[in-house]
């Protein structure tokens, strides 16, 4: 009997892994999958959609910047999103193959090749100065929004929150209204 139990613990330390080795195998079908679709997300659109928002909202010492300090500090921008959105893309394959199943990955393959979801994906990317003035739109009133609930939970001064919303709008290179 012990040497039946010997046998059974035997089996079942050497069996253990073969599921995880199943499953790092699944896990790097899956990860190629997530490369392709990564690389497919047209990388570089990507980034310059990014860096157009980033310098869509500079910060409020740019106005008074020179003209050599506003063009250094694009181009500086410029290069530290490149480099953060290559090391960001890298990362999401690994992301995106621990969270999807390889069927998904297989489906967003398919269509991050495809005719259209290339248009698609150019499409989005063009809309980037659109959905920055979207955005640019609609930033007071958040800020309005934001500074009132905070000053509502605070106890603000009506001069406090007066104070707190031209700051606010100010750091957005905005005036109060």
């Amino acid at each position: 009997m012990r040497r039946l139990l010997f046998v059974f613990i035997g089996f079942f330390l050497c069996a253990a892994p073969l599921p995880a080795l199943a499953q790092d195998a699944d896990r790097e079908a899956r990860l190629a999958l997530a490369e392709r679709a990564v690389a497919a997300m047209q990388g570089e659109q990507m980034t310059q959609m990014v860096h157009q928002m980033t310098m869509a909202f500079p910060p409020p010492e740019f106005d008074t910047m020179s003209g050599a300090e506003q063009i250094a500090f694009e181009e500086v921008m410029a290069e530290v999103t490149e480099t953060m959105m290559v090391r960001v893309l890298e990362g999401t394959a690994g992301v995106y193959a621990d969270l999807f199943t390889r069927e998904e990955l297989e489906a967003m393959v398919s269509f991050y090749e495809s005719d259209i979801g290339q248009s698609i994906l150019t499409k989005t990317y063009a809309a980037t100065p659109q959905m920055i003035e979207l955005v640019r739109s609609m930033l007071p009133e958040m800020m309005r929004d934001m500074i009132n609930g905070l000053c509502d939970r605070l106890g603000c001064t009506p001069s406090e929150r007066d104070a707190a919303l031209r700051e606010a709008l100010a750091s957005l290179g905005m005036a109060a209204s």
